[in-house]
């Protein structure tokens, strides 16, 4: 068993962060403008990553794969494209929002830095 690490509590508090908000928002709860509009983006990227970052692993049987910065980046600018750009362009319930991307590339950015930090991985 691989043993648990700062990085894998991370992943769990963000993703309990997200559920909780969405369910909160669900209910008819309300949040600092700021993060009612952009927490679920800032998350967004890091979990994604996340999960396929879990699933690579299993699928290439190595657990120390890490993704590259080009691959963090292309992440961020594939969502960025497609939530803000291209979806709005035929879902009305969707909207292009500047905000959002800078919300994604910090979430992006964040995911990078912990993911490459050394000290975080200690159990």
């Amino acid at each position: 068993m691989l043993p648990f690490t700062n990085k894998k509590l991370l992943f769990l508090l963000g993703f309990m962060i997200y559920w909780i908000f969405f369910f909160a928002k669900k209910s008819g709860m309300v949040f600092h403008p700021l993060i009612q509009g952009y927490l679920s983006d800032f998350l967004a990227v890091p979990l994604m990553l996340g999960v396929i970052l879990i699933v690579m692993r299993w699928y290439a049987n190595d657990p120390h794969f890490k993704f590259s910065t080009a691959q963090i980046l292309f992440a961020f600018i594939y969502i960025s494209v497609a939530f803000e750009w291209i979806i709005p362009m035929y879902r009305s319930n969707f909207h292009a929002d500047g905000w959002d991307v800078l919300a994604y590339g910090l979430g992006a950015l964040v995911y990078g830095v912990v993911q490459n930090a050394k000290g975080i991985n200690k159990q």
